[in-house]
């Protein structure tokens, strides 16, 4: 909501990596591909279900806002030289595939099961493993910027920080969580 509400009032997608904002449609689409499906994935209080659920959907619908928005209403202030990630011998586009296929192939090798179902289980598991990686291309588009003498927007490293956050209050909550889900799979 910070990036989207920045790049609304600036009228630019500068500084935005839209490798990081692609990486996290795919971090969204599959965790719901999981969570919709099943419960395996989610404490047993019920009361909080639509409320996850909720946060997924308009997470992904942010994410997909924020690149609509920078790729048809602003495409001239998107710095594609600087978001570069992985393009040392391909496309640019392409260099996201460096985070995306090592993830699906962990995924598809260690993965839990509490879902008994082998798609929605790597779903899962992608998602998270996918979430740890997807910030990459923005901390090297950050990095390639400021080599340029180019300057971090203020909002954009705001962003980053709430996302890093966001990954402390995951552990957080799986900490308090796994008791519950442990306990439920007979996997102690």
């Amino acid at each position: 909501a910070i990036l989207l509400a920045r790049i609304f009032i600036k009228g630019h997608g500068k500084g935005v990596s839209l490798k990081t904002l692609w990486l996290y449609v795919f971090v969204f689409g599959s965790r719901l591909l999981s969570i919709l499906r099943h419960e395996g994935y989610l404490p047993y209080d019920k009361s909080g279900d639509f409320v996850y659920h909720s946060t997924e959907i308009l997470s992904l619908l942010l994410a997909l806002s924020c690149l609509l928005f920078i790729q048809l209403k602003c495409p001239k202030s998107y710095q594609q030289k600087y978001d570069s990630f992985g393009s040392f011998q391909s496309s640019s586009f392409l260099g996201t595939l460096y985070l995306i296929v090592p993830c699906l192939l962990l995924a598809l090798v260690l993965h839990p099961t509490l879902n008994s179902d082998f798609v929605s289980d790597v779903a899962w598991t992608f998602s998270m493993y996918m979430e740890t990686c997807a910030i990459i291309p923005q901390l090297y588009m950050f990095q390639c910027s400021t080599a340029n003498k180019g300057v971090v927007e203020v909002m954009v490293s705001h962003s980053v920080f709430a996302l890093g956050f966001a990954r402390v209050l995951d552990m957080v909550f799986w900490l308090y969580s796994y008791h519950e889900l442990t306990g439920a799979a007979g996997s102690k």
